[in-house]
């Protein structure tokens, strides 16, 4: 049941775009329709972006399970 509530409590996600500055790479998130610019450490909603990279973000959710969201999806 956990693991159902788990992914039934998942938000639409997409990255629209990743950008390298410098050394770290930079994601623009889609989350329910909303966009954001996230580093890996940063929160959005309950969302925790672990890492950024050049094919894509992974998240963690509120229910701890990871999540890689690919680039341009």
């Amino acid at each position: 049941i956990e693991d159902l509530v788990a992914r039934l409590d998942m938000p639409s996600l997409a990255v629209r775009g990743v950008l390298r500055q410098g050394e770290e790479y930079v994601g623009i998130l889609e989350v329910d329709g909303a966009s954001y610019i996230v580093r890996a450490g940063d929160t959005v909603g309950v969302l925790k972006v672990r890492s950024v990279a050049a094919d894509g973000v992974l998240v963690e959710t509120v229910h701890g399970r990871l999540v890689r969201v690919p680039a341009g999806g």
